[in-house]
Order: C-alpha cells, then sequence, then structure tokens
C-alpha cells in the first residue's frame, strides 16, 4: 500500500491584489520603512501572523495566516487586517529579544501612528489592546501612558 503525504512549498510570486493595496509604498512612505520585510502567507489557524527569530529565517520574514487573502471577508476589512498584522509582526522584527512588553509596544505605537488611518477613516491606533503589551512585568498596575513614554528612546533608536 502507497500513502502519500501533502506536500507545500513556498515560491516567491507576485503580491496578492489585496496585498498590493494594503503593504505599498504609501504605507512604507508614512511609516518610515525602508526596507519591508518579506511576508509568507501561511495556514495559521490560532494567529494573525507570526514572526519567527530572525535566525530561524532566510530573509528576515515574517508570515501572516493566508486566511487574510479569503473572499469571505470584506476587502476593506482585509486589507485593514493585513496592514496591522504587517505592522504588529514587523514590530516585533524590529524589537528583537523582546515579546509584548513595554519596548515592542512603543514600536507598534509609533508604527500605528505614523501609519495614519485604515480604509474606514479610522486611526489605526485605536485598534491597539493590552494584548500588545501583555508580557510586561507590570502590566496589571501600568498605565499606558508608561509605556508610550518609552517610544521616544525607542524611535531614537530606530529611525
Amino acid at each position: 500500500m502507497s500513502v502519500s503525504v501533502k506536500t507545500y512549498q513556498l515560491v516567491e510570486s507576485e503580491p496578492h491584489p489585496l496585498v498590493a493595496q494594503a503593504l505599498n509604498a504609501d504605507l512604507w512612505e508614512r511609516c518610515r520603512i525602508e526596507n519591508p520585510v518579506p511576508v509568507h502567507f501561511v495556514p495559521l489557524p490560532r494567529w494573525g501572523g507570526t514572526c519567527l527569530d530572525i535566525k530561524d529565517t532566510k530573509e528576515g520574514e515574517i508570515q501572516i495566516a493566508d486566511d487574510l487573502l479569503s473572499n469571505l471577508k470584506r476587502e476593506e476589512g482585509r486589507a485593514n487586517s493585513l496592514m496591522l498584522v504587517y505592522l504588529h509582526e514587523f514590530s516585533h522584527r524590529l524589537t528583537p529579544g523582546h515579546d509584548h512588553d513595554a519596548a515592542f509596544f512603543a514600536v507598534n505605537t509609533l508604527l500605528l501612528l505614523r501609519a495614519g488611518c485604515n480604509n474606514y477613516g479610522r486611526p489605526l491606533i485605536h485598534t491597539m489592546d493590552l494584548y500588545d503589551l501583555h508580557e510586561w512585568e507590570d502590566t496589571p498596575n501600568c498605565q499606558i501612558g508608561e509605556a508610550l513614554h518609552e517610544m521616544e528612546g525607542v524611535e531614537n533608536e530606530k529611525t
């Protein structure tokens, strides 16, 4: 009896039209991203995206759930989700060694502020919540302002 195994192989391709709409030169300019990292769209049943340790990547790529490209969702909503997930995972790439702590929160906040509004005219910063800060030791007692205070130093390092 011969049993085969399903296999998948990632190959470089032209961006999906939705990706081209959401992750483009305009976003890079607003966020001051000079070198956007590549994206692997992969099945991620539990997460919107992941950012592997840089040594576990070929080009520093991040992973985004392929279901964000699904036609079952409204196009504007999918484009917004792609922007948010990309900027979240890119924030992880910019803060190696940090998970969801104050340094990560500051970088993610800065990128969302720079990105401005989503396709519905709502500021992207409104999507942030304490999930983005849950690794900070003092999260239950912190003020978001404390984390934002770190932005000044982090911005000087990353820009």
